[in-house]
């Protein structure tokens, strides 16, 4: 199978966790307060970035993690100069000495700026929301569902003869972020992406030199039914078979060598 956005067929809201945050308060705060210093443009941003890892080695979970960033940003247009700052921190008064914190950055670069910052035109886009194309998000799935693929991929590469160990990892991350300007503008989106990796370890049987192959597919804009319902991960054979054949291959270039697979 192909993967077409034809076989994306749920459509997704944004996230509730998300959405109960309080970034429009905030955003609020801080572009009323940039507006004491007349300035000719602002802009806020919220954002929060959820992840989880899992590592397998040898058909055995070696380890998994889970990692949530939040922060916010606002930035100012001042004396045609450009401010910027960043916080992590929740609340009206945090985001009020943000925009102050972006003020006083755009009164000292003004004096530094030759050329004043003009903004190209852009529409305004009121309360607009936008959702990647995915089926499934990653961070609903079980941790034993993603251990128990992963710890069977790194197995069958292990039954090859060539293969001393095998390993296999998956990052997936959910991203969110809200943006609104003084020009009317305000957004929400929400990505997912996820980055599956395996890799093979062996030896040349005559020459005992060590060599290694592993996959380089970037992240993928996609759920976890890139994983599972049949798309080119979800069939493990030729990987399988290019992975080992590229271990097993003589002569080998050299003790720890590493090369890349799988575009």
């Amino acid at each position: 199978m192909g993967h077409s956005l034809d076989l994306m067929r749920v459509r997704h809201d944004i996230d509730e966790s998300f959405t109960a945050l309080p970034y429009r308060r905030m955003a609020e705060a801080a572009l009323a307060r940039t507006q004491d210093f007349h300035v000719s443009h602002a802009d806020f941003r919220f954002e929060r970035v959820r992840s989880q890892s899992i590592r397998v080695r040898d058909g055995r979970l070696q380890g998994a993690s889970d990692a949530e960033d939040v922060g916010f940003s606002v930035r100012a247009v001042l004396n045609g100069a450009w401010g910027f700052a960043s916080g992590g921190g929740f609340g009206q008064s945090a985001a009020v000495q943000g925009a102050e914190t972006a003020i006083r950055t755009a009164q000292v670069a003004a004096a530094m700026t030759l050329r004043p910052v003009e903004l190209a035109p852009e529409p305004v886009h009121r309360d607009v929301t936008w959702v990647s194309s995915y089926d499934v998000d990653p961070l609903s799935v079980p941790l034993s569902d993603k251990v128990e693929l992963l710890s069977g991929w790194s197995a069958r590469l292990l039954d090859a003869s060539a293969v001393a160990h095998s390993s296999a990892s998956l990052r997936q991350v959910v991203e969110n972020k809200f943006y609104t300007d003084l020009a009317g503008t305000t957004t929400t989106q929400q990505r997912v992406r996820l980055q599956p990796d395996v890799e093979v370890y062996g030896s040349h049987e005559k020459s005992g030199i060590f060599d290694s192959m592993r996959t380089i597919a970037p992240p993928v804009g996609r759920g976890w039914e890139y994983l599972t319902d049949g798309y080119a991960w979800a069939t493990a054979g030729p990987v399988r078979r290019r992975l080992v054949q590229s271990t097993s291959s003589a002569p080998f270039s050299g003790v720890g060598t590493s090369s890349g697979l799988m575009s």
